[in-house]
């Protein structure tokens, strides 16, 4: 299955939908996860901010309990809502705005409805690596991934409500195998149908002109914000390439990939 390119061997790219579908994904090397409204664009925009690591926890309760007794500033959702008890909702503008209030919290903990299940899952799976994409930090990840030359990745589209279709997350995951692809990191015979299937919409959508932010609007993850008056999340989220960092798991904590000692 993997061809040579450039005397190292191509990596291979699965792609697969919320976190059941990770059972069927057999790398286990190299998880790439994808919430970009909102979870993975809010964990790059807390590490951007100098936030040193966010916890991501499955529970109300545990999200109350860790943050008191680390201090930490509590962010959270259920169903795109924010929770009653936490500091914040998943909002990465909200994030800039206190954080310009009030300073850099040094810990978040984060309990969400989609970006969250699917990365405990990676780590529940036993995933050697996981990484976290939204399109703020697509290149950031497309180098980290041509640096680090893994045989094979599995993306993980984390989908609205972490069970139905999300079009940006489809969309980032094009994006990411594109740039890949223009690395020399690999090519179309390394491609699994899903993966393909991205790289087709996204490629496809481009080719034709089509405004790639008018679709996202349509998507039910926008609908959802823009009729909640939230609608500047999206605009933030929609950001290609603002920062250039990689957001990884180690052990329970989010950091900096460049911070990994």
């Amino acid at each position: 299955m993997l061809a040579r390119i450039t005397g190292y061997l191509a990596l291979f790219i699965d792609l697969t939908w919320y976190p059941t579908g990770l059972e069927r994904c057999k790398c286990r090397e190299m998880a790439i996860v994808i919430d970009v409204i909102r979870f993975s664009s809010t964990v790059v925009t807390a590490l951007n901010l100098g936030v040193k690591a966010i916890i991501p926890v499955e529970s109300i309760d545990e999200l109350i309990y860790l943050a008191n007794k680390l201090g930490a500033l509590k962010v959270g959702e259920v169903n795109g809502i924010k929770i009653p008890e936490a500091d914040l909702d998943n909002s990465p503008t909200d994030l800039i705005n206190y954080c310009n209030k009030y300073g850099v919290p040094k810990y978040i903990v984060i309990r969400t409805t989609a970006g969250v299940p699917t990365l405990l899952k990676c780590k529940e799976l036993g995933l050697r690596e996981i990484v976290i994409l939204a399109l703020l930090n697509v290149g950031a990840v497309a180098k980290h991934i041509h640096e680090k030359k893994p045989s094979c990745i599995c993306i993980v589209c984390s989908g609205w409500r972490g069970r139905n279709y999300a079009f940006e997350d489809h969309l980032a995951a094009g994006l990411l195998i594109s740039r890949l692809i223009d690395l020399g990191a690999t090519d179309l015979k390394e491609l699994s149908i899903e993966a393909l299937s991205a790289l087709a919409l996204y490629k496809g959508l481009r080719d034709l002109n089509i405004d790639l932010k008018t679709l996202i609007m349509s998507s039910s993850s926008a609908k959802d914000l823009n009729e909640t008056k939230r609608k500047r999340d999206i605009d933030y989220c929609l950001k290609i390439d603002a920062y250039d960092l990689v957001p990884i798991m180690i052990n329970r904590e989010i950091i900096k990939s460049s911070d990994k000692s």
